[in-house]
């Protein structure tokens, strides 16, 4: 009886968490959909474009923190419960001085990514701004761990929604008044940290800032388990957001406008699969016999094949004709790229059920760690040759083809970690 009521909090614990969890990045993402529709509506495709550059470094950086150092942080606070100061000011200091070495690159370098690297001169604000809005957000990021490892999530999906749609809203706000320059939507983006952070500093003690660090191996062994699954988010990270900065370096600051309109589409889209997504990986994690992973690797695939088909098909008859109607012609194309960035969407959202068994059953992070690694590297070898010869369409192109490719090799991990185990 004890097991059952315990298990039973578990999973209200999971449910609520969740709950408000994808409360808060549906209502998150929407805004920040509705931010782009404004910009690309009424400022244009090259505005978007340079305004999609920030914001792809800032969501770089971000998911990095969010997905890979916060994390290991978890872990380490919930093992070590008699020394969660001392691993709280060591991940603390660890965040700081990545993120001083981040910010001094971007804001130093701006000039030259821009002009450099990418051809544009009218890039460098993109990345200047990046920095500052990197550097605040770094605390309220490190603020929104902590609450995940306390399991306070309703302050944690309340606090990254004030972070993040004080830009939004402001930015939405700012443009339906008739302000069109970008420049300033991006320092919103630093003044959300700021609100954010100030909002939550009582929720959590910071006396841990002055706590001595008796263990002096802790960061070591931070660093040594962390390594595959920081490197993971940050290969995954990269790969989402990549492609954008290709399309930057290839193509004029209208094209990437319009990538930028199509890429967001997709995304906007893909929030409404993120919910299956969660249900589907804490479903995996509770399986515990081989019969089982396999039934719900075969189902649960079957039924995402059938949802991808059923999005593909409204897309393909819908987008075109409403792209035309909102944005008008200087747009055109843009139904087409988004076609065609689904399909590698879709293959994602085939292929989750896969790497959740990997995850959840097979324990193997480090392959996961590789499929991510792999679609990177994919993503830059494709991708830019694609970007020459076919334009931002061979782009979106590359980008599928490379989610096919991983998707094949995470089949091949997962019949590998089969044999094994009948083996």
């Amino acid at each position: 009886m004890l097991k059952l009521r315990f298990t039973e909090t578990i999973r209200a614990d999971l449910v609520k968490g969740s709950i408000h969890i994808m409360a808060s990045n549906s209502l998150t993402s929407l805004l920040s959909f509705v931010l782009f529709f404004l910009i690309a509506r009424f400022c244009g495709p090259a505005e978007l474009g340079i305004f999609s550059i920030f914001y792809s470094v800032l969501m770089i950086v971000s998911n990095f923190f969010d997905q890979g150092i916060s994390l290991v942080t978890i872990h380490f606070y919930n093992r070590y419960r008699e020394m969660r100061e001392e691993i709280l000011k060591v991940i603390f200091k660890i965040r700081l001085f990545i993120i001083f070495l981040i910010c001094c690159f971007l804001f130093l370098s701006a000039r030259f990514l821009a002009s450099d690297i990418f051809g544009k001169p009218e890039l460098a604000a993109s990345f200047r701004n990046a920095s500052f809005a990197i550097f605040f957000g770094t605390f309220i990021y490190f603020t929104l761990s902590v609450f995940r490892a306390k399991e306070m999530y309703r302050e944690f999906a309340l606090f990254k929604f004030i972070y993040l749609a004080f830009a939004s809203i402001g930015g939405i706000i700012m443009i339906s008044r008739g302000v069109k320059n970008t420049d300033l939507i991006m320092h919103l983006y630093s003044a959300g940290a700021i609100v954010s952070f100030a909002a939550s500093f009582g929720r959590i003690g910071w006396g841990f800032i002055f706590a001595r660090v008796r263990n002096r191996h802790l960061m070591r062994e931070f660093v040594e388990f962390g390594k595959w699954i920081v490197l993971s988010a940050v290969c995954f990270s990269l790969s989402r957001n990549m492609l954008l900065f290709l399309v930057g370096k290839f193509a004029s600051l209208e094209e990437l406008g319009r990538f930028s309109l199509a890429y967001q589409i997709i995304n906007g889209i893909s929030v409404l699969f993120s919910s299956l997504t969660v249900v589907l990986f804490s479903h995996s994690s509770r399986i515990e016999t081989l019969a089982g992973i396999k039934r719900f690797i075969s189902k649960s695939a079957k039924f995402m094949v059938v949802i991808a088909i059923m999005t593909m098909a409204v897309l393909a008859a819908a987008l075109s004709p409403a792209i035309k109607i909102i944005f008008g012609k200087q747009y055109e194309g843009v139904s087409k790229i988004a076609l065609i960035l689904f399909i590698g969407q879709g293959i994602f959202i085939i292929s989750f059920p896969l790497k959740s068994a990997i995850v959840n059953y097979f324990k193997d992070v480090k392959g996961i760690c590789f499929i991510d690694i792999l679609l990177f590297i994919l993503i830059i070898a494709l991708c830019p040759f694609l970007l020459r010869h076919f334009g931002t369409a061979g782009g979106a192109a590359g980008y599928s083809a490379s989610l096919f490719i991983s998707y094949l090799i995470g089949r091949y991990i997962l019949f590998k970690s089969l044999a094994r185990r009948l083996n």
